[in-house]
């Protein structure tokens, strides 16, 4: 649950100051039967500080931190739906709190209501409230991460991963990047563990992005180069992250290679050569990676086509086989 809010304490201080005014007496005894209440809860007397919070609420009943009090109490004391009564009352004095919607998604978690408790534990986190991960460990919330009700609400694990790679195919010789974004909240060193490369790739550069992240939390994000050596349609992946005791499974991406079909040698000239795509080509196709442009199999184009064209260390190694043309607009 929400620790006792400040506001609370320095508007009480302020009617204390201010008690010799006698319109102020009402908020005056509210101040004093909240004291009362306070000690009562600690005291674990929670029906003593039910009725002292009650009493508080009598005298104040525009105050938006009293039923929260009151709804502590009833908490300890098992009374669940009394509890998420008066956090509710609290949301509708003060709808912008997202303290009340945190404690009243406690309460009714506490009751078993998951679906309801994940959204009012919604709300709470879009106001700000608490942090997706501090909310993670609350004991109130820590058994349902998994659950299907607080999906995209929990992160259902301490640890959080995933990877991106290419959206589209690339050609042999060009560059294919891998992302890979693990966040733990264990503070503990993570690490990767996954199968061998495939053979058509060559790691050429690896690039680590630490940050702090969320509050507890730390964040590194795996930048990974390859060079496509070969024709290939292969998964790179899948990883386990482990940190601490969690382990988080991260899906494989998928890498398409295009290559002509006869190798080529670096030290050879420029020359044509025909260019392999997956499956049946048709007459005229769109082009991966080429915006607006159609290729068609055959002779080499006449202007003002755009050749396809292979590089290494951005030497042409081979031209031809498919050319490229602008679509019309």
């Amino acid at each position: 649950m929400s620790p006792c809010p400040p506001a609370l304490l320095l508007a009480l201080s302020s009617l204390f100051l201010a008690c010799t005014d006698p319109a102020l007496a009402p908020l005056r005894d509210a101040a004093t039967a909240w004291d009362a209440g306070r000690a009562a809860l600690v005291a674990g007397d929670n029906a003593a500080a039910i009725a002292d919070f009650g009493r508080a609420r009598a005298l104040d009943p525009q105050s938006a931190a009293l039923p929260l009090w009151q709804g502590k109490a009833y908490a300890a004391a098992g009374r669940l739906d009394e509890a998420v009564a008066a956090a509710s009352d609290s949301v509708v004095l003060d709808p912008r709190s997202g303290i009340a919607e945190y404690d009243r998604a406690a309460w009714v978690a506490r009751g078993g209501h998951l679906d309801d408790a994940a959204l009012a534990l919604k709300a709470a986190l879009d106001a700000h409230a608490a942090t997706r991960w501090s909310a993670a460990k609350d004991p109130d919330f820590s058994p349902h991460r998994s659950d299907p009700a607080f999906i995209g609400v929990l992160p259902p694990s301490d640890v959080l991963a995933g990877a991106t790679g290419p959206t589209e195919a690339v050609f042999l010789g060009s560059e294919v990047a891998v992302d890979i974004d693990v966040m733990s909240a264990t503070g503990d060193v993570v690490t990767l563990v996954g199968p061998d490369v495939p053979a058509c790739l060559k790691p050429v550069r690896l690039v680590e992005d630490d940050d702090d992240g969320e509050p507890g939390t730390a964040d590194r994000v795996l930048h990974v180069w390859f060079s496509a050596r070969s024709a290939c349609d292969a998964l790179l992946g899948p990883w386990e992250a482990h940190s601490g005791g969690a382990v988080v499974a991260i899906p494989a991406v998928h890498v398409t290679v295009y290559a002509p079909a006869e190798a080529v040698s670096s030290t050879d000239p420029p020359r044509p050569g025909p260019w392999v795509l997956p499956g049946t080509l048709p007459a005229e196709s769109l082009v991966p990676g080429w915006p607006g442009a159609v290729a068609r199999m055959g002779a080499r184009a006449p202007d003002p086509a755009v050749l396809l064209e292979w590089r290494v260390d951005h030497q042409t190694r081979a031209i031809g086989g498919i050319y490229v043309k602008p679509v019309p607009p």
